[in-house]
């Protein structure tokens, strides 16, 4: 990155989110422009609170990891995601939505459970999978 610059690396990034939002089902002609703008802002929030696994963080703020005894909402909400892969699916993002159904899978425990609140790292699923 140092060697190519601060701008290629935005550039790269613009590309990302354009082709990205390109995957999405076309919205009715009727839906205004600030309608459509809010829209795509959503797909990018959802997006960048979604990691490489499946896993659709609650929220990316550090500031409150300080503030409230080391806490933070850095997890993985299976109800709260299972509302977003919704949406996700009707916006046709449906390889997307894959990946969290296959890390919901391995967050399962050998009785059929599933926890409430999921660190998104991926070393974590296993030891938490294999918990009784």
């Amino acid at each position: 990155m140092l060697t190519e610059g601060i701008e290629h690396f935005i550039e790269e990034t613009e590309i990302f989110h354009r082709g990205w939002l390109k995957e999405q089902r076309r919205l009715k002609s009727s839906i205004n422009g600030k309608i459509k703008e809010l829209y795509d802002r959503s797909l990018h929030i959802i997006k960048a609170h979604m990691d490489n696994h499946g896993a659709i963080i609650a929220s990316a703020d550090s500031s409150i990891f300080h503030r409230f005894n080391k806490d933070h909402y850095s997890y993985s909400w299976p109800r709260d995601n299972a509302f977003i892969v919704m949406a996700l699916d009707r916006a046709g993002y449906g390889n997307t939505t894959k990946k969290f159904f296959e890390f919901a899978a391995h967050t399962i425990t050998k009785k059929r459970l599933l926890f409430t609140e999921i660190p998104p790292r991926r070393f974590i699923w296993f030891f938490m999978a294999s918990v009784d």
